[in-house]
Parts: structure tokens; sequence; C-alpha cells
């Protein structure tokens, strides 16, 4: 299992320009912060809840798209004949925001390491297929359950540092 406290090095930059330090994961900067804010992006490398799903076999050169599913329970049966019938690993994915296929899920791990290394407060999960930023800050707690409020995870979003929302504009 990999490691969260701390950034990961794999095609993963972290450097200070502007007064802003900034996270580079491929080509994306996926976080950046300064005294402050917050601003994600995921460079489109998440989920897009309103595709359909896709079955993927891994060959000797990477994954491959296999077929499609328009639901969960579909995908969940095709699988289950390819595990079957076939002796290569098998997998469901989406296809993402940017039109690739994947989870996102590095993207992800990135924003959450810089996150826990820099002491930022933000945390980001997914549930079915959406993406959530939840921020440690009091202000963000909700005052009839004591959950802290979640903000539906978009690109660019800008968080504040002093309150945990989102600023807009």
């Amino acid at each position: 299992m990999s490691q969260t406290q701390t950034i990961g090095k794999h095609k993963t930059k972290v450097f200070t320009e502007d007064n802003w330090t900034k996270v580079v994961y491929y080509e994306t900067c996926v976080v950046k912060w300064n005294e402050e804010e917050i601003v994600l992006d995921s460079g489109g490398f998440r989920p897009d809840p309103d595709s359909g799903l896709v079955i993927q076999g891994c060959y000797k050169h990477g994954w491959e798209t296999e077929c499609h599913a328009e639901n969960r329970k579909e995908a969940q049966e095709l699988l289950q004949d390819y595990q079957r019938n076939c002796m290569r690993a098998h997998r469901i994915s989406r296809e993402t925001i940017n039109g690739e296929i994947g989870s996102g899920a590095t993207t992800m791990k990135r924003i959450n390491q810089a996150s826990n290394q820099y002491l930022l407060g933000i945390s980001i999960y997914q549930e079915n297929f959406n993406w959530f930023i939840v921020h440690s800050n009091f202000a963000t707690v909700n005052p009839k359950n004591g959950k802290y409020k979640t903000i539906p995870f978009k690109d660019n979003i800008r968080i504040s540092r002093a309150t945990g929302l989102e600023i807009e504009g």
C-alpha cells in the first residue's frame, strides 16, 4: 500500500513560484497554495460520472478496452464473464472528464499527499465517481451533525485557507 503522508516522486515536481507553492503531476498543477488560498485542478483526470463504464483487459503493453457497459450491474456481469473465460487481468473503468480511461486515483492521491505533507487541511474523496473536498477548518463543521461540510470538486476550484469554503469568482 502506498503512503499518504508525503508527496510521491513519480512524475511529480514541487516548487515555489510567484508566492505560490505548486505540486505538478505530469504537466498539471494539481494543487497550489499561498497564505490565503488553495487551488485544485485534476487536469481532467477524474471520473466523468455521466460516462459509461468500460471493461479493460491487461496486455503486455498496457490496458485495452474490451467492451462497454451502461450500468454497474452490467459491468459486473461482463467482468465476471471475462474473468471466467480469459486468463488476463480485467478491471472496470470509466472515462475521465478529459476523455481518457482511468480513475484519477493518483491525481487525487497527489492532492491528498500535498495536503498532509504541508498541513493544508483539505482532503479529497470519491463517491459514485464524483469527487468531494473536505476541509478540516472548524468553520466547515455542520452544527446539526458535527460532520465536516463537503464541497463538490471542480477543476480550478479556489478554497479559502481561513474558512475552508469555496472562493467564488
